[in-house]
């Protein structure tokens, strides 16, 4: 602070400190002498004064029961673990330095563990002692203020070092002071009142002037010649360095403008002046106006706290704030925000004190210099040259604040700990950052299907520390590095407790790092439609199996049919992309220090999640995209026989009937998953289960803000499924989340979801073809599309026994209903082979021993189908002899009869929709070829007799009398060459994808051809 030169105005007086206190707790004859300290925290439901430890009962946790613990290492205590809601009840304890009885209060833990005696606070007897000042005396109840001839009361207190006894601490000191006219101009109306003051005050000023009337107007006037008082904020004086005591003492004359007198405003000049008696004169050089300061000191000095007792003063550090001091008997303290890794320090300064408050008061005015021969005593002080500007006058003020205490309180038992907050509740709530519609297409994952990149969210919780960059760390405090070494010991239990380490290990130990993606632990679930495949006998006699209908093609008597099965998968990426503190009242702040408020700390939260859509891996679409309708298939109905076994969990088989399940925008949905660091989940682990396990899972939920809900599946699957939004955590008592008002629980936000799903598979076709000669039948088609799926074989293998669903949680390296299948080239499914090849040969003779039918024909090579009915009567799919697919060879004049089904991956057994039965677009056209079971014509079927029907071979309507057809000429000429003869059928799905294309050729032999066969060759001759 810069000085300015000082003229004498005001007389220096001072103030003694007298006292005495008894030998029980030993003092020094300036002040009280500090005693050991200790404190005391009280378990659940204890404490003093009115005031219980109150904490949260947390079942299936540490806290259960309202616990709390402290970490213990040998006989010491450091550190207090609390979960969020806890108020703790501290009090101060003053060590005995002899036996008493009793010996110690109730639960000091540290004074039972070291036998030591002691008392509380509030239970000593007031030290005999007194401070005397302000024309009053202050002193203990039933002691007169002493008689010492030495001493006078005086108005006014000049001079710092009344205020400070030799043995102040150089640690435990400390005076602030802070410019305060409001508290000048009251102490000084208050002292007005005192005949003594107003004597003094009315001194000091110009005849005439009228102090009540200055005291009253004084807030509206500044001073002007405060010297940089006016600058004093928080500024703090202490005894550090070697000048100890006496640095202290000077340090707080420098402070303030102690010397009262006048300032210069203007230029010197110089004025003759006469003695008393005018009988001489002199010269005097001083300012022709000046700032005066008429009255200054220290005024109402008083105690801080009630005299004459012993008081606690608390110094209480938030986490990661500043220290904050509290005053009082006892602390009281709720703690309303998680902390874990941070703390709050509780600092014990000392169990007795001696804290003044006291205001540095001036009276200052404007003085212009006397006219010249004006009679003035020369030795008279400066002041007496000038006339006072009663307009002029002004009051400043300065509070000084001394706290001082003898002996070193720092020897104390626990007079320092750490509170840790434990963060017990779930993550709150969040928000999605990017609003866009999802969209996926049949086949692909969304990766391959949105522009958008990633999934951005938002997530909000109670503990400020996971939106923070910086915090303290109780792993770093001092005495507490090696925190994992310390005893958990449930409070009040430190005699023969047992090391309770799992608070540690569930609330400290996983942040000790800090936090990250390790432990926020987050998932993103969502819900996909996959495959399960059921296996069915069929019913009826040998005359009715022949005759099957059913919506797909059988083998043997067995039916394998593929079933919609929601499940749940898991996003195999998510990454921390930014973090944000909030205060209570939901406003962005940039750290942790912002949120305290004197000593309280409250706020919370939120970190933000990206998700890049590539870790959405799982292909979409599987019997399952827009255009998906509601529908059974009735078992009895499609004659098939229901096994007596139930299918696998979340299979929507009940009462003899298959259930599809309807699109719906909202029906596949992505939600997250995430913990807070210490394993608080939202949603929690249990409501996650239900929702996981719920196989149902794609079902459209009609609640009003799209919140995951926890269901169960339906006893009736045609019944209704409830919605119960999901909750998550609290903010907090005072907390508000940005868009929402109060603590919560909230609902766990809006889960997303694949807004549109195209389908892009194109129909399934089977063509069965039977020679009405022999009645042996040969199917043709790309069954293969359902025949890739996993579990297919096993589930035709198992058809009729209790095991009878075989079931996937995946769509991954599926190529069924996909479109970037290998089935879904046009040439796959064109049967022709090389016509003059005597390939045939075989294939004639395996259709005679009715061995022949390739309905798989495109099985991937080495597929084990697991089949033993297969053998050598079925053809494994692969392609025969030089890689071509077989057609197929007939006499001429040989009736065929035809069959087909058409299906779709969507909705492929619904065959009584009016528009696309199983899926597939009713064509128009004359031909009355209609698809089994359907009873529609569902394809477009061109045959090709070019033998007959020269140029484009197509046959006419009007000669086809479905469902067969004879071929009345070979295909073949004599020169070797061939004439196409062939049938092709298409079909078009409801979403409108390219057709699907089934052709098979046809090798048509005279009668006068004989084939030869021996064991030594294979070919064909002319007879």
């Amino acid at each position: 602070m810069s000085r300015t030169r000082y003229w004498s105005v005001a007389v220096i007086l001072a103030v003694a400190v007298l006292g005495a206190i008894p030998v029980g707790e030993a003092c020094s004859a300036k002040g009280p002498q500090d005693p050991y300290t200790g404190l005391i925290t009280y378990p659940n439901n204890e404490g003093t004064n009115g005031n219980k430890t109150q904490i949260p009962d947390l079942p299936d946790t540490p806290f259960a029961g309202g616990k709390f613990f402290k970490a213990w290492k040998g006989d010491g205590m450091k550190v207090i673990i609390v979960p969020v809601g806890s108020t703790l009840v501290f009090d101060g304890v003053i060590q005995s330095a002899a036996p008493i009885s009793p010996p110690r209060p109730a639960f000091w833990e540290e004074g039972e563990q070291q036998q030591l005696y002691g008392r509380l606070v509030r239970d000593m007897a007031p030290p005999k002692w007194t401070i005397f000042g302000n024309g009053r005396g202050d002193y203990a109840p039933g002691q007169a203020p002493p008689t010492d001839p030495g001493f006078s009361l005086k108005p006014f207190e000049m001079g710092p070092d009344c205020m400070i006894v030799e043995d102040t601490p150089a640690v435990k000191a400390l005076w602030k002071l802070s410019y305060d006219q409001k508290s000048a101009i009251n102490m000084l109306g208050i002292a007005y009142n005192d005949p003594v003051y107003k004597a003094a005050i009315d001194k000091a000023l110009p005849p005439g002037a009228d102090f009540a009337n200055i005291l009253q107007n004084a807030g509206g006037r500044e001073p002007q010649f405060d010297l940089d008082a006016k600058k004093l904020n928080n500024f703090e004086i202490s005894p550090t360095g070697p000048e100890g005591v006496e640095g202290l003492r000077k340090g707080l004359r420098e402070a303030l403008p102690h010397t009262p007198g006048c300032q210069t405003t203007e230029e010197v000049v110089e004025r003759r002046f006469k003695n008393a008696d005018g009988t001489a004169s002199y010269t005097k050089k001083l300012p022709a106006t000046a700032g005066l300061i008429l009255k200054a000191g220290y005024i109402a000095m008083q105690e801080w706290y009630a005299s004459g007792k012993y008081n606690t003063k608390f110094l209480i550090t938030p986490p990661s704030g500043s220290t904050v001091e509290f005053g009082g008997e006892q602390l009281v303290k709720k703690f309303e925000a998680p902390t874990a890794p941070d703390y709050w320090t509780i600092d014990l300064n000392s169990g007795l004190e001696s804290c003044k408050d006291c205001v540095w008061c001036w009276i200052e005015a404007k003085g212009t210099l006397k006219p010249a021969d004006s009679k003035i005593d020369p030795s008279s002080s400066n002041e007496k040259f000038y006339d006072v500007d009663p307009t002029s006058i002004a009051i400043g003020g300065v509070m000084v604040r001394g706290y001082y205490q003898s002996g070193n309180s720092t020897a104390g038992r626990n007079t320092l700990v750490y509170v840790v907050v434990a963060d017990t509740e779930p993550p709150a709530a969040f928000e999605w950052l990017d609003a866009f519609a999802i969209k996926g297409e049949t086949g692909k994952p969304l990766a391959a299907t949105n522009q958008a990149n990633a999934l951005r969210l938002r997530v909000y919780d109670n503990n400020p520390l996971l939106g923070a960059d910086k915090f303290k760390n109780i792993h770093e405090a001092e005495g507490v590095k090696g925190l994992a070494d310390f005893e958990f010991v449930e409070a009040g239990k430190r005699q023969g407790g047992s090391n309770v380490v799992e608070v540690y290990k569930r609330y400290l130990e996983p942040v000790k790092d800090g936090y990250g993606e390790a432990n926020f632990r987050p998932r993103l679930a969502y819900n996909v439609c996959v495959a399960a495949c059921l296996g069915f006998k069929l019913t009826g006699s040998a005359a009715a199996l022949e005759k099957y209908v059913g919506p797909v093609p059988n083998l043997h008597d067995r039916v394998a049919l593929v079933s919609q099965r929601f499940v749940w998968k898991t996003a195999s990426e998510a990454r921390v992309i930014g973090r944000q503190v909030y205060n209570s009242k939901g406003e962005t702040v940039t750290g942790l220090a912002a949120l305290q408020n004197q000593f309280e700390w409250s706020g919370y939260g939120s970190f933000d999640l990206e998700v890049p859509l590539s870790s959405l891996d799982e292909p979409m679409g599987t019997l399952f995209a827009e255009g998906s309708r509601r529908y059974d298939l009735t078992f009895a109905e499609a004659g098939l026989a229901a096994p007596s076994g139930s299918p696998a969990p979340g299979v929507p088989v009940q009462n003899g009937k298959l259930q599809f399940y309807p699109w719906s925008d909202k029906a596949l949905k992505i939600f997250p998953i995430v913990q807070d660091g210490v394993g608080n989940q939202t949603p929690r682990e249990a409501t996650v289960n239900a929702i996981l396990a719920t196989r149902f899972s794609g079902l459209d939920v009609k609640s009003p803000d799209d919140a995951v809900a926890s269901w169960t599946d339906p006893a009736d699957l045609d019944g209704a499924v409830a919605a119960t939004p999901v909750k998550g955590g609290r903010l907090g008592l005072d907390a508000n989340l940005p868009g929402k008002t109060g603590a919560g629980p909230f609902d766990w936000g809006r889960f997303a979801f694949v807004a549109s799903l195209k389908d892009k598979g194109r129909p399934q076709i089977a063509l069965e073809i039977r020679n009405a000669k022999n009645e042996k039948a040969v199917l043709y088609g790309n069954f293969a599309a359902m025949g890739d799926l996993p579990g297919y074989y096993a589930a035709l293998a198992k058809a009729g026994s209790n095991d009878w669903c075989s079931t996937t949680d995946s769509n991954k390296g599926i190529a069924a209903f996909t479109s970037d299948s290998p089935n879904d080239a046009d040439e796959l499914y064109v049967f022709e082979a090389g016509l003059a090849q005597d390939l045939y040969l075989d294939m004639q003779s395996a259709i005679e021993a009715g061995r022949f039918r390739p309905w798989l024909f495109n099985l991937p090579e080495n597929t084990d189908v697991g089949l033993p009915i297969w053998g050598a009567n079925y053809w494994n799919g692969r392609p025969a002899y030089n890689h071509d697919r077989l057609a197929y060879q007939q006499g001429n004049r040989d009736r065929l009869l035809f069959r087909y089904w058409a299906w779709d991956n969507l909705n492929p057994y619904d065959w009584q929709h009016s528009s696309f039965p199983q899926g597939v677009k009713i064509q128009s056209g004359d031909r009355e070829f209609k698809a089994v079971k359907a009873d529609k014509i569902t394809a477009r079927v061109t045959l090709i007799d070019k033998p007959v029907y020269p140029g484009d071979g197509k046959v006419p309507a009007t000669k086809v009398w479905w469902p067969d057809y004879i071929f009345q000429n070979p295909s073949h000429r004599s020169a070797g060459t061939y004439e196409e003869c062939s049938i092709a059928l298409e079909a078009e799905d409801e979403a409108g994808n390219k057709p699907r294309l089934l052709k098979v050729f046809f090798r048509i032999i005279p009668p006068g051809v004989e084939t030869i066969r021996t064991l030594e060759d294979n070919r064909e001759r002319q007879k």
